[in-house]
C-alpha cells in the first residue's frame, strides 16, 4: 500500500506520494480559494500496490460524479443522489470514495458484509443514525481549537459532538453486533467522554460566540471567578441602591448615576439642583444644562467593579485557554474518532440508501467478469417520473471483452455506458449497486470518453480535443481498465471518423494490446461488420418500434445491431419544421441508395425541389425522383415477372429488352 502524504501549504491541499526511485512528486491539488467543489485533479502516475482506484478529471466529468456536464452542482450528480451521511466527515468520506474507489478486495467485503448487515437491522441502523445526527464537524472544530481560532459556543458544540461521536461508538459496540465490521473498526478507538465531560461540564449552556466576560464559563466551577461575578453581576443592584440612598440623602430627585469612559462612574445634577450639592460632592464636568460629580465612596465602587470584571475576564480566558489545551492534547484522538465515525456514518447511509432504493449487494473479486442483472441507472432512476428499463451487461476480458452499441439518438445509449460505469464506482466504493444482481470484477480505472467541446482558451478544436482524450486512454489503459466510448470519430468527415473509429476498435481489441473491458457506443452501422473478424467483439442495439411514422423508444439493450439512427424522426420530435424535415427524408432516400461522391452534380437535387409549402407541386415530386419515367416501367415490369414461369432463355430475352429499353 502506497502512503500518501498531506501537505497544507497556505491555503492549498497537497497530496504527495513516493515514486519508483523513492522521489516525491504530486498526485493531487485542491485549493479551497478558487475551487469549489470536492475536485481531485489526478495526474498520470503508476502506482501498482495503490489499494485506490484512478478516476482523472475527465471520467468525474463525463460521470457527472460531482457536476452534472453543465458544471452544476447538486440534483444530476451521482454524490447528490447517494448522499445519506449524517455528519460532515461522512459526506467528505463519501466523495473520497466516488474520486477513489476501493481495489482491495478484503476491504470491499468487509464494507459490503456491513452494508448487509446494517440493513438487515432496521432498529440498530436507525438508533446508531439518529446519535450520529449529533456529530458535527469534528475535525474542523478540533483544529480550530488547536489553532485558538474558536469562539465557547463552537468549543461547546464540539464537546456535544464528542459525547454524541461517543454514544454512536459504544451504540455500534453493542446490541449484540460484536462480528459486525463496524464494531471491529471502533475497536480500540479513543474515549472522547472524559474530553467531553469536561467541555460540557465547564463552558454555560449557552455560551456567546465570541468571549464576554460574565458568560463564558458556567457557575461552580472556580469559587474565585464566581465570587467575581457577583459582584460584577451584581453592578445593576448595587447602583440603583446607592442612587436612591443618595437622592434621599441629597434631597435631590432627579440625581442619577452614570458612566463614560473618561471618567467613569459620576451624579449628575441639573443646574437648578446645584444649590443642593453636599460638599462631599467633587465638580468633574460643567454640561449646559447639568453638573457631574463624583464622591470617595462612588470611587471605591467604581474601582471594585472594574477589579472584578477584570478579574472575572482574566479567570474565565484561563479557564477557556485550559480548555483549547486539552483539546490540542488529544487533537490526534479526536482525528482518529472521527475517521471511524466517518466510516461508521457511510456504512449506514449506504444501508439506508440499498433499502430505500432496492440496491443489490455486488461481488466483488480479482475475474475480468463484469456482469450486471437488470442494471439502472443510479441518477436517472431517482430523477424518472415513471418506471426505469433496466438492463444487463456482461464483459470480460474473452468471449466479450468489446460491446459495440448501436441504436437511434435518444435511444439510451449514453445512458447505458454511463449506467456501467457508475455500477463499477458505486459497487468499488463500498455500495450496494441498482441492480438484481451483479458480480464485478475489480477495475484499477475507469476510462470514459463521452459527448464532444472545444477547448478555445487552449486553442482546441471539439475534434482535436475528443482525439486527446482518446489518446489518453489508448496510451494508459490496462488489462483491468473499464473503457467507455461515446460516439468516437464524429466530429470530423464521415470517412475520416468511420476509419478512426474502426482503427480504435481494433486496437482495443488486439491480441497483443492491454484488451480492456470496453463498450463501445456508435452511429457507423458499417462498424457492426467487425464481428466477423473480431472475435471477442459483441454487438448489442437499443431497440426501437416504428409506429405510424413515429417511432418508439424502448430503451432496452439486446443482441443485435441497429440499422438506422433514426435521426430525422428524433428532429421531428424535437420540432424542426416539417419543409426541412420532407427534405431531409428525400436527401437520406437518395445518399442511401448511392454514395453521395459519385453522384454527378445534375443528379443531385438543386433548390427547385424544397418547397416550404404544406403540399409540395407535382413537378417538385418527379424532379426529386430516383428514376426516370423508363426506368419505373422497367421497374413494373419486373414486378409483373413470373420467375417460376418463365424458362432460361425466354429471361434472357426478357432482360436483353428490358436492357435495351433502358
Amino acid at each position: 500500500m502506497v502512503v500518501l502524504e498531506v501537505v497544507v501549504v497556505r491555503s492549498t491541499i497537497e497530496v504527495m506520494f513516493p515514486d519508483a526511485k523513492g522521489r516525491d512528486g504530486l498526485i493531487s491539488r485542491y485549493d479551497p480559494d478558487r475551487d469549489d467543489g470536492p475536485w481531485l485533479q489526478h495526474y498520470d502516475i503508476d502506482l501498482q500496490d495503490s489499494d485506490r482506484m484512478l478516476l482523472d478529471e475527465e471520467t468525474l466529468r463525463n460521470l457527472e460524479v460531482f457536476r452534472t456536464l453543465r458544471g452544476e452542482r447538486g440534483q444530476g450528480t451521482l454524490v447528490h443522489h447517494l448522499d445519506r451521511t449524517a455528519t460532515p466527515a461522512g459526506r467528505r468520506l463519501l466523495e473520497r470514495r466516488l474520486a477513489e474507489p476501493l481495489t482491495d478486495l478484503d476491504a470491499l467485503a468487509s464494507w459490503h458484509l456491513g452494508v448487509a448487515g446494517a440493513l438487515d437491522d432496521r432498529d440498530w441502523r436507525e438508533q446508531v443514525r439518529r446519535l450520529l445526527k449529533g456529530v458535527g464537524d469534528l475535525d474542523r472544530g478540533a483544529v480550530r481549537a488547536a489553532s485558538g481560532r474558536i469562539g465557547p459556543a463552537a468549543l461547546r458544540q464540539l464537546g456535544e459532538s464528542l459525547r454524541a461521536a461517543g454514544e454512536a461508538v459504544a451504540a455500534v459496540r453493542g446490541g449484540g453486533h460484536e462480528a459486525h465490521p463496524a464494531a471491529a473498526w471502533v475497536r480500540g478507538t479513543p474515549d472522547p467522554s472524559p474530553l467531553a465531560t469536561r467541555l460540557l461540564a465547564t463552558l454555560a449552556e449557552q455560551p456567546p460566540a465570541t468571549m464576554r466576560p460574565g458568560e463564558v464559563v458556567r457557575p461552580g466551577v472556580s469559587a474565585q471567578l464566581d465570587a467575581a461575578t457577583a459582584v460584577a453581576s451584581d453592578t445593576r443592584g448595587f447602583l440603583a441602591a446607592l442612587q436612591a440612598r443618595e437622592r434621599e440623602r441629597t434631597g435631590i430627585a432627579t440625581l442619577k448615576i452614570g458612566y463614560n469612559r473618561v471618567f467613569g462612574y459620576y451624579y449628575e445634577i441639573s443646574n437648578k439642583h446645584l444649590d443642593k450639592v453636599p460638599a462631599d460632592f467633587s465638580q468633574k464636568q460643567t454640561l449646559v444644562n447639568a453638573a457631574r460629580f463624583r464622591t470617595e465612596e462612588l470611587t471605591t465602587a467604581e474601582q471594585t467593579i472594574l477589579d472584578a470584571e477584570e478579574c472575572m475576564g482574566r479567570l474565565e480566558a484561563e479557564i477557556f485557554a485550559s480548555l483549547l489545551a486539552d483539546v490540542t492534547a488529544g487533537l490526534e484522538a479526536i482525528r482518529e474518532l472521527s475517521a471511524r465515525v466517518a466510516e461508521i456514518d457511510l456504512l449506514f447511509a449506504f444501508a439506508e440508501l440499498a433499502e430505500r432504493h432496492r440496491y443489490a449487494r455486488p461481488v466483488c473479486d480479482d475475474s475480468l467478469i463484469l456482469d450486471i442483472v437488470e442494471g439502472r441507472h443510479p441518477v436517472v432512476e431517482q430523477l424518472l417520473e415513471g418506471e426505469f428499463i433496466p438492463n444487463d451487461a456482461l464483459l470480460d476480458g474473452d468471449a466479450r471483452q468489446v460491446l459495440l452499441l448501436t441504436g437511434p439518438n435518444m435511444g439510451g445509449k449514453s445512458t447505458y455506458l454511463r449506467q456501467v460505469a457508475l455500477l463499477v464506482l458505486m459497487a468499488q466504493a463500498g455500495s450496494f449497486v441498482p441492480a438484481a444482481r451483479a458480480r464485478i470484477g475489480v477495475a484499477d480505472r475507469i476510462f470514459t470518453r463521452v459527448g464532444a467541446g472545444d477547448n478555445v482558451a487552449r486553442g482546441q478544436s471539439t475534434f482535436y480535443a475528443e482525439m486527446s482524450e482518446t489518446a489518453r486512454i489508448l496510451h494508459q489503459m490496462s488489462r483491468r481498465s473499464l473503457v467507455v466510448l461515446d460516439e468516437v470519430g464524429r466530429g470530423t468527415s464521415t470517412y475520416d471518423g468511420l476509419s478512426l473509429a474502426w482503427a480504435i476498435t481494433e486496437f482495443l481489441h488486439h491480441d497483443d494490446g492491454p484488451r480492456p473491458r470496453t463498450i463501445f457506443a456508435t452511429h457507423y452501422h458499417e462498424l457492426t461488420a467487425l464481428d466477423r473478424t473480431l472475435p471477442r467483439l459483441v454487438n448489442l442495439r437499443l431497440e426501437v418500434r416504428e409506429w405510424q411514422g413515429s417511432i418508439i423508444f424502448l430503451h432496452a439493450v439486446k443482441p443485435g445491431c441497429s440499422d438506422k439512427s433514426y435521426g430525422i424522426h428524433v428532429a421531428r420530435l424535437a420540432g424542426v419544421p416539417e419543409p426541412v424535415l420532407r427534405r431531409a427524408e428525400e436527401l437520406l432516400a437518395l445518399f442511401s441508395s448511392e454514395d453521395a461522391r459519385t453522384l454527378a452534380p445534375e443528379r443531385l437535387p438543386g433548390a427547385p425541389g424544397f418547397s416550404l409549402a404544406a403540399d409540395r407541386p407535382a413537378a417538385a415530386s418527379r424532379q426529386l425522383s430516383l428514376f426516370s419515367d423508363g426506368e419505373r416501367d422497367a421497374l413494373d415490369a419486373l414486378r409483373d415477372l413470373d420467375l417460376e414461369g418463365i424458362s432460361p432463355m425466354d429471361a434472357f430475352l426478357w432482360l436483353a429488352r428490358i436492357k435495351k429499353q433502358l
